[in-house]
């Protein structure tokens, strides 16, 4: 599912602030909007090998996503979802 804007934002907001269409693979049926906090990192990939490493599942594993920075989704051991971002330095 698309994660809309909140409240008081318009349908043009919604390619900002990390909002992103799930794979399919990783859409419950039946499932709501959601929001996942992003954690800012240095290293995507070695991040994402140290979540794992500490009972993390990754949902997207490091991706580039042109404008935006190198991303992850994972989901923690106790079933909350969340993302981290390695940022564009030449986005400013």
């Amino acid at each position: 599912s698309v994660v809309s804007s909140p409240g008081g934002g318009t349908e043009d907001d919604t390619g900002q602030g990390g909002i992103m269409q799930l794979p399919q693979e990783n859409v419950s049926a039946g499932s709501t909007s959601e929001w996942h906090p992003y954690f800012a990192t240095e290293d995507c990939d070695a991040t994402c090998t140290r979540a794992t490493g500490a009972g993390a599942k990754v949902l997207i594993p490091p991706t580039d996503a042109p404008g935006v920075g190198r991303l992850a989704m994972l989901r923690d051991p106790a079933g909350a979802p969340f993302a981290l971002i390695k940022g564009d330095p030449n986005m400013g």
